[in-house]
């Protein structure tokens, strides 16, 4: 076995003679690092279950501003100190239990190696502590090894995201957390405004909900199921990015979405001064219930498609401010009423 790339290339990696450790072999390992190559440098790692400290190895080859090995067997410790020897870095190797180590963290990581013996359940609740107790930084992955045959049964929060990817008997889940952004709304219906502040948010979050809110202080024209009809058939015209954005409907407040979703805003826009009166006093409301609100600016073009001006378009049959892609699922509803 050998470092693949980086400044440690072809540097030989010792394995132990015997059985008890099991190296993620060379080309399941480039594979791996393709998938994080952007991941690593200047990244903060952890190898866990380290074994031969194989894949903290690549990491500090690939210019890693820092790893951690850890393992309980002092064999282990032993050989990941024997590959180490001569290698530069902010390097540190922490002989202990895997959950007692996790329970010291006090730094999040960037990227976390987890490749435990396989058939012992030890992967799956060492992904599920560090998911729990937040040890993987926003923006980062999380590597976890199995046996492909064993499925992981890990439900993940809203903030993150997962890629599985099998390779024969080995199975890389990529575990990824994301920045989660909520636009909220009535949307009755969605427009081409609405379409703008999606655009902007997508800017600055990695996923992102459309939560279909009511307001109990408002009479609907279109219904619930029709609303979101509406907003799914609009983001059509994301393309590829529609992938990053998630409908729902919801009868909670927006706060309480929020805490849910574990979002890092409520993404509102602002039309002119009287909406600027009102956003204000949702964004304090928001405040002093935990919830960061943030405004995206839209083209000065954007803003005078209002859902109000809509509704009042689409009965003369002017469609104007509908989202290109959802005017005929509009019509469709309109015949139907």
């Amino acid at each position: 076995m050998r470092v693949i790339s980086g400044k440690y290339r072809g540097r030989v990696i010792h394995i132990p003679k015997d059985d008890r450790i099991r190296p993620t072999m060379d080309r399941i390992k480039e594979t791996v690092f393709n998938v994080i190559q952007g991941y690593l440098d200047g990244a903060r790692v952890l190898d866990l279950f380290a074994g031969t400290g194989n894949l903290g190895i690549e990491a500090n080859s690939r210019y890693a501003k820092e790893v951690v090995f850890v393992d309980n067997h002092p064999d282990s410790i032993n050989l990941i100190n024997q590959n180490l020897k001569g290698m530069e870095g902010n390097i540190s190797v922490v002989k202990s239990d895997y959950l007692l180590y996790l329970q010291s963290v006090t730094k999040p990581f960037d990227v976390i190696f987890v490749d435990a013996p396989y058939h012992c359940l030890l992967g799956e609740r060492a992904v599920k502590f560090i998911i729990e107790k937040d040890l993987l930084e926003e923006g980062g992955v999380l590597c976890y090894e199995h046996d492909t045959k064993e499925k992981a049964s890990i439900t993940l929060p809203a903030n993150y995201v997962i890629r599985v990817k099998e390779m024969g008997n080995v199975t890389f889940d990529f575990i990824y957390k994301v920045s989660v952004g909520i636009v909220t709304g009535s949307f009755d219906p969605f427009t081409k405004g609405h379409l703008a502040i999606v655009e902007g948010a997508l800017e600055q979050f990695d996923k992102l909900y459309i939560a279909c809110l009511v307001n109990e202080e408002k009479k609907y024209f279109f219904t619930s199921d029709e609303r979101i009809e509406i907003i799914k058939e609009s983001l059509l015209e994301l393309g590829k990015r529609a992938n990053r954005v998630q409908v729902i409907y919801s009868e909670k407040y927006a706060c309480e979405l929020y805490a849910e979703l574990k979002a890092k805003a409520l993404i509102r826009a602002i039309r002119d001064d009287k909406d600027k009166e009102y956003e204000m006093l949702m964004q304090k409301y928001n405040e002093e219930r935990g919830a960061t609100t943030i405004f995206i600016d839209v083209p000065e073009a954007m803003k005078q498609y209002s859902s109000t001006k809509c509704r009042e378009q689409i009965k003369v049959n002017n469609y104007d401010g509908i989202v290109p892609s959802a005017i005929e699922k509009v019509k469709e509803i309109i015949e139907r009423k």
